[in-house]
């Protein structure tokens, strides 16, 4: 092995009983293949991640087979494209319509020629009222 100045040289097989690096890390390796299990500690960085259901490429751009943020809820959301359905439970404003405990309030600029005018709609038995509460 060229080993010089060593009174005693053990080796083990790193395919047999693994490798513990402690504190050295893994520097300058190839791919990694075949792990169930990569748990870390520390900062963990990569070119993208990508499993079933979930990926992350490269500038953060996310994708998700689903998103359940019940205690946190999304902040500071850019728009949102493609939705099939969006619920509130409280309240939502999109461009000049809000949805606020079940009543539908329209407003904005340049409605009705009144840059500061609101209505209301709700359904009063079958028809639907539209008032206006400036």
């Amino acid at each position: 092995l060229g080993v010089t100045g060593v009174a005693t040289f053990t080796a083990q097989s790193v395919h047999s009983n693994g490798a513990n690096m402690s504190s050295a890390g893994i520097v300058n390796a190839g791919a990694i293949s075949g792990a169930s299990t990569i748990d870390a500690s520390g900062q963990l960085s990569a070119g993208s991640i990508s499993m079933s259901g979930f990926s992350v490429d490269a500038d953060g751009d996310t994708i998700v087979k689903s998103l359940d943020v019940n205690s946190g809820g999304i902040t500071e959301a850019g728009a949102i494209s493609g939705a099939t359905t969006i619920s509130a439970s409280l309240g939502a404003a999109v461009q000049h319509l809000d949805v606020v405990n079940g009543n539908i309030y329209l407003g904005g600029t340049d409605v009705d020629g009144n840059d500061d005018a609101r209505f209301r709609m709700f359904v009063s038995g079958s028809i639907l009222q539209v008032e206006e509460i400036s």
